[in-house]
């Protein structure tokens, strides 16, 4: 994989890099609930609306964002970009902006790079490259799949065969990124096209294991590649959030039944499906967020200066008209260390090595950092 030469933005601390409008920005969050964890600090206002992380090829280590969104010159003309953003252990930030093409044009719900170190975005039903080209259109709803490597190599496809009849069952099937089917799996329960969610995850062992759930007939499917299959009965309404939360846990925002707008974070033992509450969450907008399972960049993880392991979550709108998120930091043992509501993020990554959290979205690119290091 090559990798690009980053021109420095800042020379000595980020402090020196802000100006007073990303100030005001910073100021004017719609609302923060935290201790003294975290900074929070704007270094690109300008809308940004996707994101993909570069990866060292060797470690296999978040390296560097590639970011999608605008760009206002000195006179005020807004621009498509795309931006080249990293951070370094001291927490400098390094940016390059580059024209961003029909890349930009495009419409798209999550990006990746595949094991050649191209990039990929891919729309419902699309896989399209880093100058915008289709490179693939698929009968049926894609949702990329990606190694223990963070690289992207191949689909989910939900759907029918071209010209099927009309109440034909939708089934789903592992694909490569040319659209060549390697595995259809088995169906999960009855044969519900509705109320059904499917995804991936890596076992202990680094296996890719495929997941269904079948919420009408209250099931969970999981099968490798090599056809091994199981199924466990599902109580949660909700779908869920995070595949790998602290490791080898699902994690499920399930409603309270005796409480309005309340969900319990439910962390769920991807082996034994035993549950642990995690904590009760009470906010007047709580239905109107979600978080998207397939855009791989809705949590992360990371490991505070205390040592501790702390995970991060995107809910954001799950409708276009309510343009907000709400990123939450907790602990394993369910204590919440920061609460912020903003405009719509898009995406949140972890930079370990200067122990920060980048939030991408409609406020630009943010920085949290820890800083009790």
């Amino acid at each position: 994989m090559k990798f690009f030469t980053i021109a420095l933005l800042c020379c000595a601390s980020l402090t020196a890099c802000w100006s007073s409008d990303e100030r005001n920005i910073r100021e004017k969050d719609i609302g923060i609930n935290t201790n003294a964890f975290f900074d929070l600090k704007t270094v690109d206002a300008d809308k940004k609306s996707e994101a993909a992380m570069i990866y060292d090829p060797i470690h296999h280590l978040p390296h560097t964002l590639l970011v999608m969104g605008e760009k206002t010159d000195k006179n005020k003309k807004i621009e498509s970009v795309k931006t080249f953003f990293r951070l370094d252990p001291q927490g400098r930030v390094f940016i390059k902006n580059e024209p961003c093409g029909l890349l930009c044009q495009s419409v798209f719900r999550s990006t990746g790079f595949d094991t050649n170190g191209q990039f990929k975005a891919f729309s419902v039903n699309e896989i399209i490259d880093g100058e915008g080209k289709i490179l693939l259109k698929a009968h049926g709803s894609i949702v990329p799949v990606k190694n223990s490597k963070n690289q992207v190599i191949g689909i989910l496809n939900f759907g029918t065969p071209p010209n099927s009849p009309p109440n034909t069952v939708y089934t789903v099937s592992y694909q490569d990124l040319a659209g060549r089917t390697i595995k259809k799996l088995a169906r999960c329960g009855n044969d519900d096209n509705y109320g059904l969610q499917y995804g991936t995850y890596h076992n202990e062992r680094g296996q890719l294991v495929f997941f269904l759930v079948n919420f009408s007939a209250k099931l969970l499917c999981t099968e490798t590649l090599e056809g091994e299959t199981k199924q466990f009965h599902w109580p949660f309404s909700r779908k869920i959030n995070v595949t790998d939360a602290f490791k080898n846990n699902f994690l499920v925002f399930q409603p309270e039944e005796t409480k309005e707008n309340t969900v319990e974070a439910v962390l769920i033992d991807r082996n034994t499906l035993v549950p642990k509450k995690l904590f009760t969450y009470s906010k007047p907008d709580i239905s109107w967020l979600g978080s998207d399972l397939y855009k791989f960049s809705n949590s992360t993880a990371f490991e505070g200066c205390d040592k501790q392991n702390y995970l991060a979550v995107n809910l954001q709108g799950i409708v276009a008209r309510y343009p907000f998120s709400r990123v939450l930091i907790f602990k394993e043992n369910g204590e919440i260390v920061f609460d912020m509501k903003s405009k719509r993020v898009i995406g949140i990554y972890t930079f370990q090595s200067s122990h920060s959290i980048v939030l991408v979205g409609r406020d630009g690119i943010r920085i949290l950092k820890d800083k009790r290091c």
